[in-house]
């Protein structure tokens, strides 16, 4: 089994299902230990270069969307700005920004000079 490979150990499946997600693409999920899991998720970079595959948690459509614009707000890096976020929140120039959803926009939030970002270019 892939995960086998990747691990280079014996991989306790839990389940698995394959599903068609949005625009045709063809999803499969593991159930696996989660030890096991934040493994396979830490060698994602080295997987999908190797054989093509995206590797992520088990996200819902909502948190996938903020992923997604989170992501997107982050692109001020190239801006040389200072960016840090992770799957929730993001900080630019040590500004933390939230997304309204009510607005469906981002707003600006409380300042934290303990938080530094990498600059970007």
């Amino acid at each position: 089994m892939l995960m086998e490979r990747i691990l280079g150990k014996k991989v306790k499946i839990r389940g698995e299902k394959e599903r068609l997600e949005d625009k045709g693409k063809r999803m499969l999920l593991v159930v696996m230990e989660e030890k096991d899991k934040d493994e396979v998720l830490e060698k994602r970079r080295e997987i999908e270069k190797r054989w093509g595959m995206i590797m992520d948690e088990d996200l819902t459509r909502e948190e996938r969307k903020m992923k997604w614009r989170i992501k997107e707000k982050a692109m001020e890096r190239r801006r040389g700005r200072r960016v840090e976020y992770d799957n929730r929140k993001i900080w630019i120039e040590g500004t933390e920004w939230k997304w309204d959803e009510e607005l469906e926009r981002w707003r600006e939030g409380e300042r934290d000079e303990d938080r530094r970002g990498d600059v970007g270019g």
